[in-house]
């Protein structure tokens, strides 16, 4: 049985947009009606049916977020999904695709769990951070080299040349890594 919040109400609208999308969904209310419908689903005389396969997987993945999942239950939880090819971005192990007709999902043997979407933005969140890690690397490599084409240690002429070289080549590509991080001018067209 599944029930939502209405999503008008919500302060996370997209959350019970998405069970709405991804699970059957039971009864979606108000949350102020949401005491008295479980009180009166309390009450109903449920028939209870067999656990189905995917009963048993939440069984597990609710185990797993506890952190009491045993070395047959994992050996279990991965039958039922596959290596996916991803790294967790919270700890870079495997995630493994969890098989569910309902959602497209991942989870790492941390216990580290995503939905497609959320394992996007994050890999996107993630290319953001090394992009611009990259572009200062690329400003520090330049201002560093600048800073020693300086000083007495840079007298001859071929020391001079390699630096001015490498600081033109760290400025253009620091420019590219702008532009492509940004989808914008170069900073020096702005």
């Amino acid at each position: 049985m599944a029930i939502v919040q209405e999503p008008s109400e919500a302060l996370a609208p997209s959350m019970p947009l998405s069970a709405r999308a991804h699970v059957g969904v039971d009864h979606c209310c108000a949350l102020a009606e949401m005491g008295d419908l479980l009180v009166m689903l309390a009450h109903d005389d449920l028939s209870i049916t067999a656990p189905d396969a995917h009963d048993e997987l939440i069984r597990i993945e609710t185990r797993i977020a506890e952190g009491v999942l045993g070395p047959d239950e994992w050996s279990a939880f991965e039958r039922s999904g596959s290596p996916s090819g991803f790294n967790c971005p919270d700890c870079r192990n495997v995630l493994f695709e969890v098989r569910d007709e309902r959602i497209l999902r991942f989870r790492c043997r941390a216990g580290h769990a995503f939905s497609a979407q959320s394992l996007l933005a994050l890999q996107a969140e993630t290319m953001e951070n090394q992009l611009a890690a990259l572009f200062g690397s690329l400003h520090e490599e330049a201002m560093l080299s600048r800073r020693l084409l300086g000083t007495p240690i840079c007298r001859d002429d071929a020391m001079s040349a390699t630096l001015a070289a490498r600081i033109g080549k760290a400025e253009r590509d620091a420019a590219r890594i702008w532009q492509w991080m940004c989808n914008s001018p170069e900073p020096d067209q702005q």
